[in-house]
């Protein structure tokens, strides 16, 4: 069986609402309905005192109705929202608002991989060594090269191959790697997220040192470069409302970022990452 097959069967009519879900969603819809109905026609009385009494004791005194008309309109049109919805049965993957559409990117082909499980619930099966005697035969490869860079050739790059396909690796080896990575950055990371721009076809990009959760460096400083297009400067990032130390510039297109990371400690460290704009297609 095809790994298309298994992803269709586990997840049925993404799409679709089950019976039960359209069930209730007319439920709701019904009693939302007769609640508008009743607060248009029978809306509920208050008791108030006319302009022309001196004082309360003068017993003019009369009671009026509430006006809920427009209580009633918000009530009617999320009535019928959640009718509609029942009656069609599709599920809204995403919303529109102020032109700006929140949901889920499109990932029709793309493999799926189920939720991560609690520690020790599932296994990837027996351990191929244990922890505390590494394979001698290292699958895992780290060299440090020169001459790959395009302007002078001379900065020095570490580039991590695997000698054998993944699914042949040692999973705790995997695991391991995983680990060394977070260590040998301190537990930070380079990220990223893009917001819409003032300059017309530009975009906003928000780039941030962000730790992980087991990260106990602290971050004093950070410095970035963009390269050519942004002058082959070096900008300071300044600490935000979260903590975090970024900075935001403007771009057409992606671009590779590189940051030194200052610490307390006086450890620094260069992260780099590629900012895509695969995220600018919820900003339309």
């Amino acid at each position: 069986m095809s790994d298309q097959s298994v992803h269709s069967k586990s997840h049925p009519e993404r799409g679709r609402l089950s019976t039960t879900e359209r069930t209730i969603a007319g439920t709701a819809a019904a009693v939302v309905l007769v609640i508008a109905l009743a607060l248009a026609v029978m809306p509920p009385e208050h008791r108030v005192a006319l302009q022309q009494c001196p004082n309360a004791a003068a017993g003019c005194i009369v009671t009026v109705d509430n006006d809920l008309t427009t209580l009633a309109v918000a009530l009617s049109a999320l009535g019928a929202l959640a009718a509609l919805i029942a009656i069609l049965g599709v599920r809204f993957n995403t919303v529109k608002a102020g032109g700006a559409e929140l949901g889920r990117v499109d990932t029709d082909g793309l493999a799926y991989v189920p939720p991560p499980v609690e520690e020790g619930v599932a296994d990837a099966g027996p351990p191929q060594t244990s922890p505390d005697e590494p394979s001698t035969d290292q699958p895992i490869s780290v060299k440090v090269q020169q001459g790959l860079g395009t302007t002078l050739g001379r900065a020095p790059i570490a580039v991590t191959h695997l000698t054998e396909p993944m699914p042949s690796v040692d999973p705790l080896l995997l695991r391991d790697y995983r680990s060394a990575r977070k260590k040998g950055q301190h537990g930070h990371f380079l990220t990223h997220i893009l917001n819409p721009a003032k300059t017309p076809g530009h975009y906003s990009v928000v780039l941030r040192v962000t730790p992980d959760t087991g990260a106990t460096e602290k971050v004093r400083s950070a410095s970035f470069f963009f390269g050519k297009y942004w002058g082959n400067k070096v900008f300071e990032g300044r600490r935000g409302t979260d903590g975090r130390v970024g900075i935001v510039t403007e771009a057409y297109g992606p671009f590779l970022a590189l940051c030194e990371v200052q610490f307390e400690s006086g450890r620094r460290i260069l992260l780099d990452h590629y900012c895509d704009f695969d995220m600018a297609e919820l900003l339309h």
